[in-house]
């Protein structure tokens, strides 16, 4: 398998994808979702605004359609990838080092905004090299699921590492400890300059310096003379145009959001919506139906699990004064221990997805991870019902069985065949724009549920600082954790995905 993998990916870009994937999206974006919540806790920000901020932070990851369209749209350099990759370092490691050394101001905007920039670099670089092994799996079609596999290992892999590091400090409360976890971050963020300008990221470089793409491609056309040609290539050119048009519309109204986010949420939440429900729309008049059906999937799998961490976190962690008989849960055990044993499972079920799902019906793999989702969030439950001291068992023991560490895994055992499907069919030269489509419109979809999850948590009267509220909680996780996404997902499965393999050439379900 080894051999394998250098023959298709080549030994550079795997060495490349370890940086960017395992450092970048693992260990760098570990820690900064390690450290927002005790920080926002140590400055006095209470449950609803620690939401709010949080679900900013995760903008970025809304940003890639506009990445995704430039980079496929414009030759700079003589590539297409190289200096937006560079690009986002220079954001990401200057903001790191501002905030490492500005943090003690305790201004929340200012934190969430650096936090925000970090994420930033980590989404445009995630994107970049996933359209690259996208474009290889799209040419190589036997080689399956096992690079998206590989890719979530090196994820899980680093956000173990992220939790040892921050878990064990975050109890301390402390400025400078933190100051210094701030410090590591931004030698994270420098990380893949190196490789970058050695080109480990596999582009051939065009003699255009700076152009755009599809004058190159009508340049080219225009040299073959054949009339046929010119009119497949107008045709092509014609679809690219409406496919960037709709991509970069969907990263517009991701800044829109970012900026409407500071000062109104119900003001963003109809932006959020609208923008969603379009986005999806044109989607169907431009991109495959696969593609388009997968998307919608990737969509509802967010919209029926709200998003609640602005309760749930608070109350895991919450003080006896605020929680009597509560779990009482330190950054130590609900950051690091429970953080390794997620990240465990999550490295290994990357393998476990190749040895039980790697050959079976796509359909199966997404009924059993619907189910299993629905059970585990019965877990958290019983905990706030506090049926597991009735029944004999630990806070602690009843948490490492439930939802929060077994979330990760279920929603890379519902990504990885839907990306594996997405790479199938992944248009010719729009690999970059395809997958920018994909995250942005998923993202919207990931901002939108944390969004009906904070007017949840006002709904429900949960109150997060003395004096707390968290009576109607059991209730929440009833309606936004098991029974909507139960309901909803298990019959869009038959609906939406194709009743096929991962090995399978995918064809448009129109045909």
């Amino acid at each position: 398998m080894i051999n394998k993998l250098k023959e298709t990916y080549g030994i550079k870009f795997l060495i490349y994808l370890v940086i960017i994937q395992l450092f970048g999206k693992g260990l760098l974006y570990g820690i900064v979702g390690s450290l927002i919540l005790p920080i926002y806790k140590l400055i006095g920000v209470d449950g609803l605004s620690y939401q709010l901020y949080s679900t900013i932070v995760e903008i970025p990851w809304s940003l890639k359609p506009i990445f995704g369209v430039l980079s496929d749209l414009f030759i700079i350099g003589g590539y297409n990838k190289k200096y937006w990759i560079l690009f986002g370092n220079l954001i990401g490691s200057v903001f790191a080092l501002l905030l490492a050394i500005f943090f003690q101001s305790k201004n929340p905007v200012f934190i969430c905004f650096c936090f925000f920039a970090m994420e930033l670099q980590v989404a445009l670089q995630d994107l970049m090299t996933e359209a690259k092994y996208a474009e290889i799996m799209r040419n190589n079609p036997e080689s399956g699921s096992i690079i998206v596999s590989i890719v979530n290992a090196l994820n899980s892999l680093g956000t173990f590492l992220s939790v040892i590091i921050v878990g064990i400090l975050a109890d301390k409360q402390s400025y400078y400890v933190y100051t210094i976890l701030l410090y590591v971050c931004f030698g994270i963020t420098l990380l893949p300059i190196i490789p970058t300008l050695l080109g480990y990221l596999p582009e051939k470089k065009s003699d255009k310096l700076f152009c755009l793409t599809d004058k190159v491609n009508q340049e080219v056309v225009e040299q073959v003379n054949l009339e046929e040609q010119l009119i497949k290539q107008e045709t092509n050119i014609n679809l690219k145009k409406y496919t960037y048009m709709l991509v970069f519309g969907i990263g517009i109204m991701s800044i829109i959001i970012s900026v409407v986010f500071v000062f109104s949420t119900l003001a963003v939440t109809i932006i959020t919506a609208l923008s969603l429900l379009a986005g999806i729309c044109i989607g169907y008049m431009v991109f495959d139906k696969v593609i388009m059906h997968a998307i919608l999937y990737r969509c509802l799998t967010y919209l029926t699990y709200w998003g609640l961490s602005g309760a749930m976190d608070y109350f895991y962690t919450a003080s006896n004064d605020c929680v009597i008989n509560g779990p009482h849960f330190s950054y130590e055990y609900y950051i690091t221990w429970t953080g390794l044993v997620g990240a465990i499972i999550s490295f290994l079920g990357a393998f476990i997805f190749q040895v039980l799902f790697g050959k079976t019906n796509i359909r199966k793999v997404l009924v059993v991870t619907t189910i299993l989702s629905g059970l585990f969030s019965c877990f958290d439950l019983i905990i706030v019902k506090r049926w597991n001291l009735i029944m004999g068992i630990s806070d602690k023991w009843m948490y490492m069985l439930g939802d929060a560490i077994c979330y990760n895994l279920i929603d890379m055992l519902n990504y990885i065949p839907l990306m594996t499907l997405i790479s199938k069919i992944c248009p010719k030269k729009l690999e970059t724009t395809t997958y920018a489509f994909v995250s942005g419109i998923s993202n919207l979809a990931r901002i939108f549920s944390y969004l009906i999850g904070s007017y949840a948590i006002g709904w429900f009267k949960i109150n997060t600082v003395i004096p707390c509220n968290f009576d109607n909680l059991w209730l929440l996780i009833v309606i936004g954790h098991i029974v909507l996404s139960t309901v909803v997902l298990i019959p869009c499965i038959f609906l939406l995905i194709p009743n096929a393999l991962p090995t399978d050439e995918i064809v448009n379900v129109d045909e």
